[in-house]
């Protein structure tokens, strides 16, 4: 049966819904290699050799991928892991929600949203 932990389960959940390695990086603000390491060693760990068979276990085990992305719960703690990764914050508008984050080199402005809507 399949094994995962929980930051292979959101990589593996994307990964099976369809999403690339590059959407499921920026998605997770991590960078491609570390989704793809994500995928390796769950793959190893679980003796399983080929993609299509990593996606029949991670279905038998957990259902359809697409219901997971969406329960809203799925990406609840995604935001929190963000702030602590960024480098640096600045608010730009408070009413808006609206926040300036630099992550490595690249600087966005975002809309934030609190946990528990």
């Amino acid at each position: 049966m399949l094994k995962l932990t929980d930051n292979e389960f959101k990589v593996a959940a994307l990964w099976c819904n369809g999403y690339s390695f590059k959407q499921i990086s920026e998605k997770l603000f991590r960078t491609i290699d570390t989704v793809n390491y994500r995928i390796r060693t769950a793959k190893k760990r679980n003796d399983i050799k080929t993609s299509a068979e990593f996606v029949a276990q991670f279905v038998l085990k957990y259902g359809d991928p697409k219901k997971i992305i969406a329960h809203k719960d799925f990406f609840k703690n995604l935001i929190v892991v963000f702030f602590l990764t960024l480098q640096a914050t600045s608010i730009v508008d408070n009413e808006k929600k609206m926040l300036r984050v630099r992550h490595g080199a690249r600087v966005r402005t975002i809309k934030v949203r609190r946990l528990n809507d």
